[in-house]
């Protein structure tokens, strides 16, 4: 059965980010992979903007995107970015990963490509934390945002690095296992 899912995969059928000791390549059958361009092969020609994904709950172990990020939402729309987000926490099992890469704040790429909607910080990536909203904005340490009242998934971030051109980052459902 597939335990991998690699949103927006253009070409690419190997892991960019490489978790947990794991390799570069998946298990023969074990990945799904989606694109909105046909002409690229995916598994399912999906537009990934448009939400829920057609997977049941607690179905994947991983979600890879690489350079997809920028290509969804828009600059500002934070319910997308948290739908999204939500929309990874129902697919993923009990302590599954999102490993994502895109382009730095400062590179040439974040605007280079006509096709980005937005530049993504990894900074947006505590928010996505549970724990974050419990020890910044209750206990008043920052004026963050609070995003609690549409936000109810929870993962946590367990890695993260940078190149000079794209930031990588793995994040964790954080989930009580059935």
């Amino acid at each position: 059965m597939e335990k991998y899912l690699l949103l927006g995969c253009g070409k690419s059928r190997v892991r960019q980010i490489v978790p947990n000791g794991k390799t570069h390549e998946f298990e023969e059958g074990s990945l799904i992979t989606v694109d909105i361009n046909p002409d690229r092969n995916p598994s399912i020609v999906w537009d990934l903007n448009k939400l829920p994904m057609p997977f049941e709950n607690e179905r994947f172990e991983e979600i890879h995107l690489y350079h997809t990020l920028e290509h969804l939402g828009s600059q500002g729309d934070y319910k997308q970015f948290f739908g999204m987000f939500d929309e990874f926490y129902r697919l993923l099992k009990p302590g599954g990963l999102v490993c994502a890469s895109f382009p730095r704040e400062d590179s040439v790429w974040a605007f280079g490509d006509p096709s980005h909607v937005r530049v993504v910080s990894p900074l947006w990536f505590q928010f996505l934390s549970q724990k974050y909203y419990i020890g910044e904005c209750d206990e008043r340490k920052t004026v963050s945002s609070d995003f609690r009242y549409m936000y109810k998934s929870d993962f946590e971030v367990v890695w993260g690095n940078q190149d000079e051109h794209a930031n990588y980052i793995i994040v964790k459902a954080v989930k009580n296992a059935h």
